[in-house]
């Protein structure tokens, strides 16, 4: 229960700077007067006398703008996993030992750091139009949470194209075997086409948090988690952080 209020009090912090990230990505982007190369406006859709063009419009457009966002996101995430740096911040969400829908959180300058390494660059790639956006924005969130949720819903044969919460939980597992995988935050086709996938029988659930560090049990640990052991190797360095 401890590590549940921790976690809300966290994620409160985690998501006032996502705000604050947020507004910050749009003012650079009107301050540059940045364009994306790709935009598609289907607010007209909407009005369509056709069902299946309000359908597509309501549907995919915000996939298209997803599966960009997912894109961008796998690079950024490997990064994570990689530079040691991104991962003394990354770690503190990896750290968290009661994995649920709510106790989720991030370290709050992640917020900060994707908008050089992720979300000004997609959004330079690709935009769309409301309300495509908000449906978009609104799918990211809900399937964000879910993906942390404590459970063993499975997608059945969807789960070769969407991230269930079984497929997730593996990417935060303790087990070395799990390591390096599943890094797509909502298409799992993308870690099956980059190699990185792992799919969960029906009866693995791992364990989650790190071997060598607690999740936070205060500020102090939230704002700076200790540093990962040394390792004698290079290979054992690099190793290390990429859970």
């Amino acid at each position: 229960m401890l590590s549940r209020v921790r976690g809300l009090f966290f994620s409160l912090l985690s998501l006032t700077a996502a705000v604050v990230a947020s507004e910050l990505t749009q003012w650079l982007m009107r301050l540059g007067d940045l364009k994306p190369l790709f935009s598609i406006d289907l607010a007209q859709t909407i009005h369509s006398p056709n069902p299946l063009v309000v359908v597509a419009g309501y549907t995919l457009a915000p996939l298209a703008g997803i599966l960009v966002y997912d894109i961008s996101y796998y690079v950024f995430h490997r990064l994570q996993h990689k530079v040691p740096f991104l991962w003394r911040l990354r770690s503190v969400h990896h750290s968290i030992e009661e994995l649920n829908f709510f106790n989720s959180y991030h370290h709050l300058s992640e917020n900060f750091l994707r908008i050089p390494l992720l979300t000004v660059p997609a959004n330079l790639l690709f935009a769309v139009s409301e309300p495509q956006v908000a449906i978009m924005a609104a799918m990211v969130g809900v399937v964000g949470q879910l993906a942390h949720a404590n459970t063993r819903l499975r997608f059945g044969p969807f789960k070769w194209l969407f991230v269930e919460p079984a497929f997730h939980r593996v990417h935060h597992s303790v087990e070395e075997r799990h390591w390096n995988r599943n890094f797509a935050f909502y298409f799992s086709f993308l870690d099956s086409l980059l190699g990185t996938a792992h799919h969960p029988g029906p009866e693995e659930y791992p364990k989650t948090g790190l071997d060598y560090v607690r999740e936070p049990r205060g500020m102090k640990s939230y704002l700076c988690l200790p540093k990962p052991p040394r390792a004698e190797t290079p290979l054992s360095v690099s190793a290390l952080p990429s859970r």
